[in-house]
């Protein structure tokens, strides 16, 4: 009977130390999962198309791409072979090409990288416009694109050469920054 007596003691000893120590480091009960830093995908797709609409049912964006993966953790979305082709509300079209691309938390800010390569087709009186350079910055909401590295500029009469540049496609228009070096031939009659 001693024993058992002793046992229960003992017993009453050890639950009381477990309650004490788990008492001052509350923290190693806490099952909540850390926030996570890690940047994992959470989805991808392969060979994509998306399609955007205005409200009046007419295209307004086309992002396509070879493959997408989501990241959960800044929400962003990255592109392997983005194509980009935009609708301007006075209907010129804007197509981009890269090898990547970085889309910012619903995609308003697109940053692209590698080979890129943007034109305005032939549009009313405009000629058709391509523009290379290797990092582009995108907005998608506003449709204005801009660079700080070197371009190059390519019309059906001319060639220029700069370092950096801006473009409303809105208003079709495109400025180069500095150091603009180029050629314009005036086109005959």
């Amino acid at each position: 009977m001693n024993s058992i007596r002793i046992f229960i003691v003992l017993l009453m000893v050890l639950a009381a130390t477990a309650s004490w120590w788990l008492n001052k480091h509350p923290d190693r009960l806490s099952s909540r999962p850390q926030p996570s830093t890690e940047h994992y995908a959470d989805f991808f797709l392969r060979n994509f198309s998306i399609h955007q609409f205005n409200s009046d049912g007419s295209k307004q964006r086309l992002l396509q791409g070879s493959h997408l993966e989501h990241y959960p953790n800044d929400d962003s979305t990255q592109v392997r072979i983005a194509h980009i082709k935009l609708q301007t509300p006075a209907q010129a079209t804007w197509i981009i090409d890269a090898q990547r691309a970085h889309l910012s938390r619903n995609g308003e800010q697109i940053v692209l990288n590698d080979n890129v390569v943007m034109q305005r087709l032939a549009f009313k009186q405009l000629e058709a416009l391509k523009l290379e350079t290797q990092t582009l910055h995108l907005d998608s909401i506003e449709n204005r694109a801009k660079s700080d590295q070197a371009v190059q500029l390519s019309s059906e009469n001319g060639l220029w050469n700069a370092i950096g540049m801006t473009a409303e496609l809105n208003e079709n228009k495109l400025t180069l920054l500095s150091q603009v070096k180029g050629h314009h031939a005036v086109p005959t009659p």
